[in-house]
């Protein structure tokens, strides 16, 4: 059984959805990780600190991608905010893995939660958020 067109117009919509914000708030992550590492310079941190403030960052950007993917879509918070913090933890783990040459870790693991976990919350406050009226 064949799709309606109709259909196709809405998985398009969701793919260009889910793109658009995931690039997004992956350059919302690299402007915070920028700010983050000025003031790393400014104060001084232990290097142990270093592994939360990524992760702080990171979840920055995927929840600021959730807000934006669920603010377009308007509606299945809990999905389009997966959706989101799964390419932008497959972004982030192919960038590692193959390009970084790092390793699989358990720290990967938990940040990759952590983005889709922050993704989700993003979409359903973006899904819940009002619009304004003029």
């Amino acid at each position: 059984m064949s799709k309606k067109p109709s259909q196709n117009r809405g998985e398009l919509k969701l793919i260009k959805t889910i793109g658009v914000s995931s690039f997004i708030g992956l350059i919302i992550s690299i402007v915070v990780l920028f700010l983050l590492a000025i003031l790393m310079t400014k104060i001084d941190m232990p290097p142990a600190i270093i592994n939360a403030i990524s992760l702080v960052g990171l979840c920055i950007g995927a929840f600021f991608a959730g807000i934006i993917a669920g603010r377009i879509n308007r509606k299945d918070g809990l999905l389009i905010g997966l959706l989101c913090g799964g390419t932008i933890s497959a972004i982030l783990a192919f960038v590692g893995i193959a390009l970084m040459n790092s390793d699989v870790t358990s720290t990967l693991f938990v940040k990759l939660c952590a983005a889709i976990i922050s993704s989700i919350m993003g979409s359903i406050i973006g899904v819940n958020l009002k619009r304004r009226r003029y």
